[in-house]
């Protein structure tokens, strides 16, 4: 029964497939505390963005995991940014969130439709929170994940996003980072 559930939840989301990779592009956001910032800031770092909303249970376990995350990458040129996305007032629920859950890393909001058309989402597609977007360190969305899917499972989380920053991180060094060296050729 797992196997035929796991199948028909990836027969979905391939009907609404987002196209990955796809250079980012230009996203506006809003820090409370800090004003309007620009995802461009954060150029040359490997980026991962987490979509949520502040009531969201599963939204606020991922926060606690994602700080854990940031404090660990941080070194390696990884960059967590978390933004609300509802088109309500975020700013006092932001601040309280901030306050209860204390992530090392940005928090802020986007605006509803930037979101949606940033991350190629659409009504048909049901988004779930959190959502997931890796961006490498040359500008491109390389991974987009979505909270009900297996990539986002609780239990599977800490592995899956550590695994795909792994991969990203030893795909692009940061810039200036010494490369190792050639291991000696044999002595014939």
């Amino acid at each position: 029964m797992l196997k035929k559930l796991v199948l028909l939840a990836a027969l979905a989301a391939s009907c609404f497939a987002v196209t990955v990779p796809r250079p980012s592009g230009e996203v506006d956001f809003t820090v409370p505390g800090k004003g309007p910032m620009k995802l461009s800031s954060y150029q040359g770092k490997i980026v991962v963005v987490m979509v949520f909303i502040t009531t969201c249970p599963h939204c606020q376990r991922t926060t606690k995991l994602m700080s854990k995350i940031q404090n660990e990458y941080r070194a390696k040129g990884v960059q967590v940014i978390q933004l609300a996305f509802r088109d309500d007032d975020n700013k006092a629920a932001i601040e309280k969130f901030v306050q209860e859950y204390k992530p090392t890393y940005p928090v802020g909001m986007i605006d509803a439709n930037l979101l949606a058309k940033w991350g190629q989402l659409t009504a048909e597609m049901r988004p779930t929170v959190p959502m997931l977007f890796f961006i490498d360190r040359h500008g491109y969305i390389v991974g987009q994940y979505m909270g009900a899917e297996p990539f986002m499972i609780e239990e599977n989380q800490p592995n899956t996003i550590r695994a795909k920053l792994n991969d990203m991180v030893q795909k692009q060094p940061p810039a200036g980072a010494k490369k190792a060296a050639p291991a000696p050729a044999a002595k014939k």
